[in-house]
């Protein structure tokens, strides 16, 4: 192989290597963007009035399904969409909850 053959295989070989560089800078700056705008999800509440945040203890039985409908109604949403929120408050990655422990659950109240 002669030097010419091998600078061009070099340079090839920089320009591949660059070029992969920048799409995984591309697809880690989307990734960053969705989860910002994930986390950005806020509860939808009306003007007059506002969130405030309550501690529940999860009693035998429960689920996190029957919890949420029991505070639901003051929620501007579905009930998954207030399920996703209580899950988002908690750090939870599932709806599974145990009898004894406890969970935040977003209240809504007028004029407090």
């Amino acid at each position: 192989m002669t030097r010419i053959e091998r600078e061009r295989q070099v340079r090839k070989q920089k320009s591949i290597l660059y070029s992969c560089g920048i799409a995984v800078v591309a697809i880690l700056i989307v990734f960053v963007l969705i989860g910002i705008s994930g986390s950005s999800k806020k509860v939808n509440a009306s003007i007059d009035g506002k969130f405030i945040y309550e501690s529940v203890m999860i009693q035998s039985g429960e689920t996190l399904w029957s919890i949420a409908a029991k505070y639901q109604d003051s929620f501007n949403g579905s009930l998954d969409e207030y399920i996703e929120e209580i899950m988002s408050i908690n750090n939870m990655y599932d709806d599974k909850i145990h009898a004894g422990d406890y969970i935040i659950i977003p209240v809504f109240t007028k004029g407090v």
